[in-house]
């Protein structure tokens, strides 16, 4: 073999090696891209999946949110709405009715049957009393609410009537709850004589209040604390 066929050979042995780890190198390359796409596939297909799966449950939730009510829960819940208005209804006819005994009652203990002074005054006019002169002149000195209860108990007996009566037709105030001090009071004045004049007084206005011209023209007779105290001018 002559130099120049031995160092061909060579060449060519040196060709087709670097020829051999070319392809091999390519056939590398290749497996890895297309190892590294399947891989990318799978990632997308298994998130196109679990947005599907995501979807579906979103939609089966929404379904059974909507879903129609049953006819045993429709008539449960009508048993319990005629319940609730029944017990209501009952409510408000016991609330109507203890409003209206209390009207009743209220009535009754205003209510009374006129009569005449037959010198006798019975417990609930003397109660009375005592309302109307706390609101005359519980605040006045003693004297002056002995000469109040003296004017009532006058007018009833000039007017031959009750003490609900006189109320009315002297035109008294409101009265008030009293307290111990005008009871007693009132009580000596009704039942026991105790007066402070006995001059036959019926009228009394407070000069610091009012200025009274029919009053006036009346007879005085005193002043008491805040009050002026007149009889009847025939």
């Amino acid at each position: 073999m002559t130099v120049g066929n031995y160092q061909d050979e060579v060449i060519m042995k040196l060709l087709k090696t670097i020829f051999i780890i070319i392809t091999a190198i390519a056939t590398l390359i290749g497996a890895g891209f297309a190892g590294s796409r399947r891989t990318r596939t799978d990632i997308d297909a298994v998130a196109a999946t679990d947005s599907k799966k995501s979807t579906v449950r979103a939609i089966q939730e929404e379904k059974a949110f909507y879903e129609p009510v049953s006819e045993t829960e429709i008539e449960s819940a009508v048993e319990t709405t005629n319940e609730i208005t029944t017990e209501t209804e009952a409510y408000e006819s016991v609330e109507q009715e203890t409003s209206k005994a209390k009207v009743t009652t209220t009535k009754l203990a205003v209510t009374h049957v006129a009569k005449k002074y037959d010198g006798n005054i019975s417990e609930d006019e003397y109660e009375f009393i005592c309302t109307i002169v706390m609101a005359e002149a519980g605040a006045e000195p003693y004297e002056g609410i002995i000469a109040v209860t003296q004017c009532y108990l006058n007018a009833m007996k000039k007017e031959n009537a009750d003490a609900y009566t006189i109320h009315n037709m002297y035109g008294y105030s409101k009265g008030k709850t009293p307290d111990r001090n005008v009871k007693t009071i009132v009580y000596d004045v009704l039942y026991n004589g105790l007066s402070v004049t006995d001059e036959p007084i019926l009228y009394f206005y407070a000069p610091a209040l009012t200025y009274s011209a029919w009053h006036e023209s009346q007879i005085f007779v005193m002043e008491i604390g805040g009050h002026r105290f007149f009889k009847e001018r025939v």
